[in-house]
């Protein structure tokens, strides 16, 4: 007997990162970040609209940036791959179109593709090409900002990265009696692809 639950998390990711532009057709920049200083990513589910169920038992959990990229950006990508909208934010005084600002500054762009590169360092492909100021109006300038990417050496970046549906599909047996939801997750040893969903079957 199995049971199978679908719940959407929002995520977060932070470390110290290097910005460049590069030229290609799928995205503007590619963002590297440091293997000194790189966060775990910290997964929380986010309300859903058609399941009480799930709403009354949240999970939070957090999975290594490497495994992330791993399960949520798979070579070859899926026919649906993932690209989640997300806003970047970085300290004041380090970006250079934000420096009159006190509170810091954000950017907003889409996540294209991620990998592991040889250096065993996580790198982000990103464009902002994706995000629609056209009905902003008289926020068309603050959106223009927004959607400008910065380059360079950055200090602590912050990630808040769209939503990612996960449907776990587990046997009633002594692995789910034994083991967690965090750990099943992050050590699950078989797992698929399908879209925009990962399915991880214990």
């Amino acid at each position: 007997m199995s049971t199978n639950l679908t719940r959407e998390y929002d995520q977060i990711l932070s470390g110290d990162v290097t910005i460049k532009k590069v030229s290609s057709d799928d995205y503007t920049h590619k963002i590297t970040f440091s293997k000194k200083n790189i966060s775990k990513v910290l997964m929380y589910q986010v309300w859903s609209s058609v399941s009480d169920f799930t709403n009354k038992e949240r999970i939070v959990f957090r999975i290594k940036a490497k495994k992330w990229v791993r399960y949520f950006f798979p070579n070859p990508p899926p026919v649906d791959p993932f690209t989640p909208t997300t806003v970047m934010e970085l300290d004041h005084g380090e970006c250079p179109f934000h420096k009159n600002n006190k509170n810091g500054c954000k950017h907003v762009f889409s996540i294209n593709n991620a990998k592991v590169n040889k250096r065993g360092q996580v790198v982000f492909y990103v464009s902002s090409k994706a995000i629609d100021r056209s009905n902003t109006n008289t926020l068309s300038e603050t959106v223009k900002l927004l959607k400008k990417i910065p380059t360079g050496s950055f200090h602590n970046a912050r990630f808040d990265i769209d939503h990612i549906a996960i449907q776990i599909s587990t046997c009633i047996s002594a692995c789910q009696a034994k083991y967690s939801f965090q750990y099943c997750a992050t050590n699950c040893p078989k797992k698929t692809v399908t879209g925009k969903i990962i399915t991880l079957t214990l």
